[in-house]
């Protein structure tokens, strides 16, 4: 993959890359063709791997909900 192209690619995928971040991924992941070795580099930088985590807290909500009904005065100059 040429790093145009694979800086078009991480840019797409929300991971935009200046030419100088290209250039330093090419030094490690490139081949002796200029082209950068895009599986190696996934492999590398595990992009593709993901973890969902559970609930650390357990804690649990203390909200109640009470239902209140006022049937007092609604005016606030009769309330004063």
């Amino acid at each position: 993959m040429t790093p145009k192209i694979f800086r078009q690619v991480l840019t797409t995928h929300g991971f935009p890359l200046s030419e100088d971040e290209v250039s330093c991924v090419a030094l490690v992941y490139g081949s002796e063709s200029g082209e950068i070795k895009y599986a190696e580099f996934l492999k590398d930088s595990n992009v593709l791997k993901f973890e969902i985590y559970g609930p650390t807290t357990l804690a649990k909500s203390t909200y109640t909900p009470k239902f209140i009904d006022y049937d007092g005065e609604r005016e606030f100059q009769q309330l004063m």
